[in-house]
């Protein structure tokens, strides 16, 4: 199984922010499918996304039924041993 890097979400994130500060904001459904369309070009990714637009309450989520190991999780007892 192969996770996409955070970069990938992030810069989905700033390309859909930078967008709707040049025009009218971007409805959840052009954000889904800007999204999907990114997942897509990493064959064989597995991605999880969980996006509040905090002004309008709008939510989406992709993939909310998968289970993630949280990697970073791994630092604090290997932290605690150094």
């Amino acid at each position: 199984m192969r996770v996409a890097p955070i970069g990938l979400l992030v810069a989905l994130e700033v390309t859909a922010g930078a967008a709707a500060a040049q025009s009218a904001p971007a409805s959840v459904d052009s954000i889904r499918d800007s999204i999907v369309a990114a997942i897509a070009a990493v064959p064989g990714a597995t991605v999880g996304v969980a996006y509040v637009d905090l002004q309008t309450g709008e939510k989406l989520s992709l993939s909310a039924d998968t289970v993630f190991h949280a990697a970073s999780t791994m630092k604090i007892p290997v932290m605690i041993e150094v």
